[in-house]
């Protein structure tokens, strides 16, 4: 599976179970969708280091890996080598708006550095993915969602703002979905369990 492709499952996915289980803190704002935000602090073991690009190969404990960016908050970075068990403090969110259909194109975007917005943290990676309306049940609280690329899947709408949304949403109208996380914020060494 490439990473467009992957990207595109994670969100679905994150589409999908919003504002239930992401449960940090939520906005709205008018005209813009629904925007969450939290912090993430994981428990991992270094499995590699790029020194130029400040990051991090990290798997966690359940095995999972992922790369984080080093902020120039984290003064320790050249300190730290393959096989180092660290916590990593981060942030993630996740914003939802409806565009008209026609005014956008499905299909996934992934930025790996982006410019944040003022007073926002520096961006790590951000993927966007616009996904088309196929169909919309408001009696079973689901929408259809499209990739563009043949792909498509039912999201069951979980939030109570995204359900009253849902009343009014048509199928042709696009889902864009924002996922950023911003650069890691701490790179601490901690003694293995």
């Amino acid at each position: 599976m490439n990473l467009k492709t992957a990207m595109a499952c994670l969100i679905v996915a994150a589409a999908a179970t919003m504002a239930t289980s992401f449960a940090g803190d939520t906005t709205t704002m008018p005209g813009k969708g629904l925007q969450e935000s939290r912090k993430i602090e994981r428990r991992a073991t270094i499995t590699a280091i790029d020194p130029a690009q400040r990051v991090a190969t990290l798997k966690t404990e359940d095995g999972n890996e992922f790369e984080l960016e080093a902020s120039p908050e984290v003064k320790n970075f050249d300190e730290l080598k393959v096989g180092d068990m660290v916590v990593a403090t981060y942030t993630q969110s996740i914003g939802v708006h409806i565009e008209p259909a026609g005014k956008a194109s499905p299909g996934v975007k992934d930025t790996a550095t982006a410019t944040p917005a003022p007073g926002q943290a520096k961006v790590g990676r951000e993927v966007t993915a616009t996904l088309k309306v196929e169909s919309v049940d408001v009696a079973n609280n689901m929408v259809t969602l499209s990739d563009g690329a043949g792909r498509s899947a039912p999201v069951d709408v979980v939030d109570p703002r995204a359900r009253e949304r849902l009343k009014t949403l048509k199928p042709g109208e696009m889902v864009v979905v924002t996922y950023t996380e911003a650069l890691a914020l701490r790179l601490e060494k901690v003694a293995a369990k």
